[in-house]
């Protein structure tokens, strides 16, 4: 028989042709299972999870907009306690309305121990209050789970103190996703609060949430102190001025944190000098997004300007995802002209550096006499063929001082 790792199903498949349950039974080789429309009721779910108890294989499960209730459910819950599936993906699926019920049987997946998964994805849920501590509470004990996450779940503030009950408890889970969950500052400051006893979340994603200014301060708390987070994502959380001031201070003191999105936020301009310092002083962070912040160049006065260019252009591992569209260039501006003399800057100075690497690198290993034939005809070459100094060492010497040459050169007196 052919080899078949994906099958996807969205419709009940027609007469004579292999069903659900019956696909699952005879491909062993079977990984990925996606299920999805009304189609897929009780009795289909009820035959998909005496195949699942079966099948020893299957590493992903996404069922999408099934009409399967509670007693589905649990045939295919009771099937997943003893299966490898890795990864279960329901969204939006009716049985979420059925609230206390339903969350208690999937809060049984979770507490067992023998599960192998992994990685949880629920959307569209609308559990209540009940249905969520309960879930929570069986998050606490879980030891499988790497990454969870839910979108479109009404959670609301309620359930904050339930999820961070979880997080001090729990020490396998090291993603946390809850986009658009109704989370509000008092949720979240309970989140944050459990994180700085939490030492295994990796990564925090809360987008589309509602946690202001006050909400911030709190995320600025947690990063002033945790050294095990290494990703933050809150889009669209309508941080305004005074919480990004907070996040930037904390994040110049914050040593691990890695990657960072506030995109669609309301920081605007005032927030220009606060990000320069972020740039100019932070050590760990690679990615930082403020997309449609408001941070506008061609408002910024040419001093605002100068350092966030200067401070970016310095930080040569750090990827800034600014608001190209809103520079809303103009010839006479000299903050725009200042701002596309930094790009211009940054970019020539990343294209030496990779070179330097590349060539340093290959001469620790194996030393190249043409060392200086990557500057040939400049009045840097003579520097870099100095026969005193390692060639590797020489090179790395060298781009350290390139790059504070060339930012002095294009902003005056910056060192």
């Amino acid at each position: 028989m052919a080899s078949l790792t994906e099958l996807e199903f969205e419709a009940r498949p027609g007469e004579g042709m292999t069903g659900v349950a019956e696909s699952v039974r005879i491909h062993n080789d079977l990984d990925d299972l996606f299920i999805s429309g009304g189609w897929f009721g009780d009795d289909d779910a009820e035959e998909l999870g005496a195949a699942l108890a079966q099948h020893k294989y299957l590493k992903v499960l996404c069922l999408r907009g099934c009409s399967f209730a509670e007693r589905g459910l649990r045939c295919i819950v009771k099937a997943l306690k003893i299966n490898t599936v890795l990864e279960l993906s329901v969204e939006f699926c009716p049985f979420f309305k059925t609230k206390g019920s339903c969350a208690e049987i999937m809060s049984d997946l979770l507490r067992e121990s023998s599960s192998s998964l992994e990685r949880l994805h629920l959307s569209g849920t609308s559990f209540d209050e009940f249905g969520w501590i309960v879930f929570f509470n069986a998050l606490k004990v879980n030891t499988s789970l790497k990454k969870f996450g839910i979108m479109l779940g009404d959670i609301g503030n309620a359930s904050g103190e339930a999820i961070a009950g979880a997080l001090v408890a729990n020490t396998s889970l090291k993603e946390l996703s809850l986009t658009r969950c109704n989370l509000g500052a008092p949720a979240l400051k309970a989140i944050t609060n459990a994180l700085t006893i939490n030492k295994t979340i990796k990564s925090l994603i809360i987008n589309y949430n509602d946690i202001g200014d006050t909400g911030a301060q709190a995320l600025a708390d947690v990063l002033a102190v945790n050294t095990s987070l290494r990703a933050l994502y809150a889009t669209k959380c309508c941080i305004g001025a005074m919480g990004w001031r907070a996040l930037a201070n904390a994040l110049m003191i914050n040593s691990s944190l890695e990657g960072l999105g506030i995109n669609d936020n309301k920081i605007g301009n005032s927030g220009a000098e606060s990000l320069a310092k972020v740039l100019a002083s932070t050590t760990s962070l690679k990615t930082l997004h403020v997309h449609g912040c408001g941070i506008v160049v061609a408002g910024m006065d040419v001093h605002e300007t100068a350092d966030v260019g200067r401070a970016w252009g310095s930080n040569l591992a750090l990827s800034l995802n600014f608001p190209n569209f809103n520079f809303m260039l103009d010839s006479t501006n000299d903050s725009t002209a200042v701002w596309e003399e930094a790009c211009r800057v940054r970019n020539f100075v990343l294209r030496r550096r990779e070179q330097l690497l590349t060539f340093g690198m290959a001469t620790i290993q194996s030393p190249n006499p043409g060392l200086g034939r990557i500057f040939e005809g400049s009045e840097d070459e003579s520097t870099l063929r100095s026969s005193g100094e390692d060639r590797a060492a020489c090179a790395f010497r060298f781009m350290g001082d390139d790059v504070f040459k060339l930012i002095g050169e294009a902003y005056g007196d910056y060192r």
